[in-house]
């Protein structure tokens, strides 16, 4: 696998009820995939891998990763991570 240069990643910190999470999303290009992980109060609430080709150009993994980060963002407005958030706010 021919690896891509470091690429800037995407970050965002979300309100969300009544609580602050971080998204972060990068290309692990040392592997091959990338990366999305949401965050609560620096535990993982959420992990999302997509790999992507070895020819794939840096347009293209930069495409994924904004397409992952803003899928996750939709995510977790629509309340699909409400059991893992509930189960942290537990613990």
């Amino acid at each position: 696998m021919s690896a891509l240069a470091p690429l800037p990643g995407y970050n965002h910190d979300l309100p969300f009820r009544g609580g602050r999470f971080h998204l972060q999303t990068e290309a692990l290009v040392s592997s091959g995939k990338v990366e999305s992980v949401l965050f609560c109060r620096g535990a993982v609430v959420c992990r999302r891998l997509i790999v992507y080709a070895a020819g794939d150009s840096s347009d293209r993994v930069v495409e994924m990763m904004k397409s992952q980060h803003m899928e996750m963002m939709r995510a977790l407005k629509k309340g699909e991570f409400k059991k893992e958030i509930d189960a942290l706010r537990e613990s």
